[in-house]
Protein backbone atom coordinates (compact mmCIF):
# COMPACT_ATOMS: atom_id res chain seq x y z
CA UNK A 1 0.00 0.00 0.00
CA UNK A 2 2.85 2.09 0.18
CA UNK A 3 5.62 2.70 -2.15
CA UNK A 4 9.01 0.46 -1.73
CA UNK A 5 11.30 3.54 -0.51
CA UNK A 6 9.06 3.88 2.08
CA UNK A 7 8.46 0.22 3.49
CA UNK A 8 12.45 0.30 2.97
CA UNK A 9 13.15 3.46 4.90
CA UNK A 10 10.86 2.63 7.71
CA UNK A 11 12.46 -0.98 8.18
CA UNK A 12 15.75 0.33 8.05
CA UNK A 13 14.79 2.82 11.14
CA UNK A 14 13.43 -0.21 13.40
CA UNK A 15 16.10 -2.66 12.20
CA UNK A 16 19.61 -0.78 11.57
CA UNK A 17 18.78 2.26 14.09
CA UNK A 18 16.66 0.67 17.04
CA UNK A 19 13.30 2.36 16.49
CA UNK A 20 10.85 1.23 18.00
CA UNK A 21 8.36 1.10 15.34
CA UNK A 22 5.10 -1.75 15.12
CA UNK A 23 3.73 -2.44 11.74
CA UNK A 24 0.21 -2.17 11.08
CA UNK A 25 -1.83 -4.43 8.88
CA UNK A 26 -5.55 -4.20 7.26
CA UNK A 27 -7.97 -7.15 7.01
CA UNK A 28 -8.22 -6.66 3.94
CA UNK A 29 -5.35 -5.72 0.38
CA UNK A 30 -5.84 -2.75 -1.54
CA UNK A 31 -6.62 -5.03 -4.37
CA UNK A 32 -9.80 -6.90 -2.44
CA UNK A 33 -11.18 -3.20 -0.80
CA UNK A 34 -11.30 -1.80 -4.21
CA UNK A 35 -12.72 -4.99 -5.89
CA UNK A 36 -15.50 -4.74 -3.29
CA UNK A 37 -16.16 -0.94 -2.60
CA UNK A 38 -15.11 0.80 -5.49
CA UNK A 39 -12.18 2.99 -6.67
CA UNK A 40 -10.76 6.21 -5.23
CA UNK A 41 -11.20 9.08 -7.52
CA UNK A 42 -11.55 12.76 -7.31
CA UNK A 43 -11.22 13.43 -3.87
CA UNK A 44 -12.62 11.68 -0.46
CA UNK A 45 -15.65 14.20 -0.04
CA UNK A 46 -17.16 13.62 -3.99
CA UNK A 47 -16.61 9.85 -3.76
CA UNK A 48 -18.35 9.96 -0.33
CA UNK A 49 -21.07 11.91 -2.07
CA UNK A 50 -21.11 9.01 -5.28
CA UNK A 51 -21.23 6.23 -2.99
CA UNK A 52 -23.67 7.38 -1.03
CA UNK A 53 -25.66 8.05 -4.41
CA UNK A 54 -25.52 4.99 -5.41
CA UNK A 55 -26.47 3.22 -2.05
CA UNK A 56 -29.13 5.49 -1.61
CA UNK A 57 -30.44 7.78 -4.25
CA UNK A 58 -33.22 9.05 -2.75
CA UNK A 59 -31.82 11.26 0.15
CA UNK A 60 -28.57 11.40 -1.75
CA UNK A 61 -30.95 13.52 -4.33
CA UNK A 62 -32.30 15.52 -1.52
CA UNK A 63 -28.93 16.04 -0.02
CA UNK A 64 -27.86 17.24 -3.55
CA UNK A 65 -30.81 19.52 -3.76
CA UNK A 66 -30.26 20.87 -0.58
CA UNK A 67 -26.62 21.97 -0.95
CA UNK A 68 -27.04 23.54 -4.48
CA UNK A 69 -30.26 26.07 -3.44
CA UNK A 70 -27.83 27.15 -0.41
CA UNK A 71 -24.80 27.06 -3.08
CA UNK A 72 -22.77 24.30 -0.83
CA UNK A 73 -19.84 23.12 -2.58
CA UNK A 74 -19.52 20.54 0.19
CA UNK A 75 -22.16 17.53 0.46
CA UNK A 76 -23.02 17.38 -3.36
CA UNK A 77 -21.63 16.01 -6.08
CA UNK A 78 -19.89 18.44 -8.88
CA UNK A 79 -21.71 18.58 -12.10
CA UNK A 80 -18.52 17.18 -14.21
CA UNK A 81 -18.21 13.86 -11.61
CA UNK A 82 -22.13 13.19 -11.69
CA UNK A 83 -21.16 10.72 -14.61
CA UNK A 84 -19.38 8.54 -11.67
CA UNK A 85 -22.95 8.02 -10.11
CA UNK A 86 -23.91 6.00 -13.22
CA UNK A 87 -20.89 3.56 -14.18
CA UNK A 88 -20.30 0.63 -14.31
CA UNK A 89 -17.85 0.39 -12.10
CA UNK A 90 -18.35 2.07 -8.50
CA UNK A 91 -16.52 5.16 -6.53
CA UNK A 92 -16.20 5.33 -2.78
CA UNK A 93 -13.96 6.37 0.08
CA UNK A 94 -14.07 3.66 2.35
CA UNK A 95 -10.64 2.47 1.19
CA UNK A 96 -8.79 4.94 3.69
CA UNK A 97 -10.94 3.34 6.28
CA UNK A 98 -10.00 -0.04 5.59
CA UNK A 99 -6.77 0.11 5.07
CA UNK A 100 -5.59 3.34 7.08
CA UNK A 101 -8.12 4.22 10.04
CA UNK A 102 -9.24 0.90 11.14
CA UNK A 103 -6.13 -0.88 11.83
CA UNK A 104 -4.76 2.22 13.60
CA UNK A 105 -8.09 2.89 15.55
CA UNK A 106 -8.06 -0.59 16.84
CA UNK A 107 -4.32 -0.11 17.91
CA UNK A 108 -5.72 2.30 19.98
CA UNK A 109 -8.91 0.48 21.63
CA UNK A 110 -6.28 -2.17 22.39
CA UNK A 111 -3.35 -0.20 23.88
CA UNK A 112 -4.62 2.60 25.58
CA UNK A 113 -2.91 5.32 23.29
CA UNK A 114 -3.13 8.24 21.16
CA UNK A 115 -1.79 9.43 17.56
CA UNK A 116 0.18 12.46 16.49
CA UNK A 117 -0.18 12.57 12.61
CA UNK A 118 1.69 14.40 10.39
CA UNK A 119 -1.16 15.81 8.07
CA UNK A 120 -0.70 19.49 7.07
CA UNK A 121 -4.03 21.59 6.87
CA UNK A 122 -2.06 22.69 3.41
CA UNK A 123 -2.77 19.58 1.93
CA UNK A 124 -6.09 19.96 0.99
CA UNK A 125 -9.54 21.95 1.48
CA UNK A 126 -10.67 19.16 3.55
CA UNK A 127 -7.94 19.21 5.77
CA UNK A 128 -7.72 22.81 5.72
CA UNK A 129 -11.54 22.50 7.13
CA UNK A 130 -11.22 19.71 9.33
CA UNK A 131 -8.25 21.91 11.47
CA UNK A 132 -10.28 24.90 11.28
CA UNK A 133 -13.24 22.93 12.76
CA UNK A 134 -11.13 21.35 15.64
CA UNK A 135 -9.46 24.83 16.47
CA UNK A 136 -6.33 23.76 17.06
CA UNK A 137 -3.52 21.06 16.43
CA UNK A 138 -5.04 18.98 19.03
CA UNK A 139 -8.21 17.33 20.21
CA UNK A 140 -9.13 15.74 23.36
CA UNK A 141 -12.04 14.05 22.80
CA UNK A 142 -14.71 16.90 23.37
CA UNK A 143 -18.08 15.57 22.35
CA UNK A 144 -16.67 11.90 22.33
CA UNK A 145 -14.45 12.96 19.44
CA UNK A 146 -10.89 11.65 18.58
CA UNK A 147 -7.99 12.13 21.40
CA UNK A 148 -4.96 13.89 18.93
CA UNK A 149 -2.29 15.52 17.98
CA UNK A 150 -2.10 17.02 14.38
CA UNK A 151 1.65 19.18 15.31
CA UNK A 152 2.12 19.65 11.51
CA UNK A 153 -1.18 21.01 10.91
CA UNK A 154 0.02 24.77 10.42
CA UNK A 155 3.43 24.02 8.66
CA UNK A 156 3.97 24.77 4.92
CA UNK A 157 6.15 22.40 2.76
CA UNK A 158 8.85 25.18 2.72
CA UNK A 159 8.91 24.74 6.56
CA UNK A 160 8.97 20.61 6.38
CA UNK A 161 12.31 20.94 4.08
CA UNK A 162 13.51 23.73 6.64
CA UNK A 163 13.41 21.64 9.16
CA UNK A 164 14.94 18.73 7.71
CA UNK A 165 17.88 20.44 6.53
CA UNK A 166 18.68 21.89 9.68
CA UNK A 167 18.66 18.92 11.62
CA UNK A 168 20.33 17.01 9.04
CA UNK A 169 16.92 14.41 9.15
CA UNK A 170 17.63 10.97 6.88
CA UNK A 171 14.50 10.57 4.97
CA UNK A 172 13.30 8.22 2.47
CA UNK A 173 14.74 8.57 -1.15
CA UNK A 174 11.47 8.57 -2.57
CA UNK A 175 11.62 12.62 -1.61
CA UNK A 176 14.27 13.05 -3.53
CA UNK A 177 13.30 10.70 -6.97
CA UNK A 178 10.50 13.87 -7.12
CA UNK A 179 7.64 12.65 -4.85
CA UNK A 180 6.08 15.71 -2.65
CA UNK A 181 4.26 13.55 -0.95
CA UNK A 182 3.77 9.79 -0.36
CA UNK A 183 0.19 8.44 0.20
CA UNK A 184 -1.52 5.42 -0.95
CA UNK A 185 0.25 3.92 -4.19
CA UNK A 186 -1.95 4.01 -6.70
CA UNK A 187 -4.82 6.48 -5.18
CA UNK A 188 -6.85 8.39 -7.41
CA UNK A 189 -7.99 11.34 -5.31
CA UNK A 190 -6.40 14.15 -6.78
CA UNK A 191 -4.96 12.84 -10.03
CA UNK A 192 -7.57 14.92 -11.97
CA UNK A 193 -5.23 17.78 -11.70
CA UNK A 194 -3.09 19.00 -14.22
CA UNK A 195 -0.46 19.48 -12.34
CA UNK A 196 -0.58 15.80 -10.45
CA UNK A 197 2.50 13.65 -11.18
CA UNK A 198 1.94 10.86 -8.90
CA UNK A 199 1.41 8.52 -11.56
CA UNK A 200 4.20 9.55 -13.99
CA UNK A 201 6.35 8.86 -11.16
CA UNK A 202 4.83 5.77 -10.63
CA UNK A 203 5.17 4.26 -13.68
CA UNK A 204 8.98 5.99 -14.23
CA UNK A 205 10.15 4.55 -11.06
CA UNK A 206 8.20 1.12 -10.62
CA UNK A 207 6.85 0.23 -14.25
CA UNK A 208 5.48 -3.25 -12.89
CA UNK A 209 3.66 -1.90 -10.00
CA UNK A 210 1.54 0.63 -11.74
CA UNK A 211 0.76 -2.08 -14.00
CA UNK A 212 -0.26 -4.32 -11.20
CA UNK A 213 -2.33 -1.05 -9.64
CA UNK A 214 -3.79 -0.36 -13.58
CA UNK A 215 -5.36 -3.78 -13.20
CA UNK A 216 -6.97 -3.70 -10.49
CA UNK A 217 -10.53 -4.13 -11.07
CA UNK A 218 -14.22 -3.46 -9.83
CA UNK A 219 -17.16 -4.74 -11.25
CA UNK A 220 -15.29 -6.22 -13.99
CA UNK A 221 -13.63 -2.87 -14.88
CA UNK A 222 -10.39 -1.63 -14.51
CA UNK A 223 -8.90 1.09 -12.55
CA UNK A 224 -7.29 1.89 -15.96
CA UNK A 225 -10.75 2.45 -17.46
CA UNK A 226 -11.95 4.47 -14.59
CA UNK A 227 -8.73 6.64 -14.51
CA UNK A 228 -8.59 7.56 -17.71
CA UNK A 229 -11.99 8.86 -18.40
CA UNK A 230 -11.62 11.06 -14.89
CA UNK A 231 -8.78 12.37 -16.43
CA UNK A 232 -9.64 12.82 -20.14
CA UNK A 233 -11.95 15.15 -18.33
CA UNK A 234 -9.08 17.84 -17.35
CA UNK A 235 -7.27 17.05 -20.51
CA UNK A 236 -4.48 14.66 -19.31
CA UNK A 237 -3.75 11.03 -20.60
CA UNK A 238 -2.05 8.12 -18.66
CA UNK A 239 1.71 8.49 -18.93
CA UNK A 240 2.46 5.06 -20.51
CA UNK A 241 -0.59 6.18 -23.23
CA UNK A 242 0.57 9.49 -24.31
CA UNK A 243 4.46 9.12 -24.39
CA UNK A 244 5.15 11.66 -22.08
CA UNK A 245 6.37 12.06 -18.80
CA UNK A 246 5.17 15.06 -17.40
CA UNK A 247 7.66 15.18 -14.40
CA UNK A 248 10.67 17.38 -13.84
CA UNK A 249 14.02 15.49 -13.99
CA UNK A 250 17.28 17.10 -12.23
Amino acid sequence: NEYPDIIKFVRHLRDDKGYNIIELTPKMKPREVWSKYGFPLISKAQAEYIDRYRKNPVYALEQQKRAEAKGWAFGRVSDRWKYLIYEPYHTSNLCCDILKKNPAKKYEKETGRHPILGMMASESNLRQTEYIRRGGCNTFGEDGGRIRSTPLAIWTDKDIWEYIKERNLEISEVYYKGADRTGCVGCGFGCQFKDDTRFDLLWLLYPKYYEMVMNYTNNGHTYREAVRKVMQVTGKKLPDESGEIFFPID
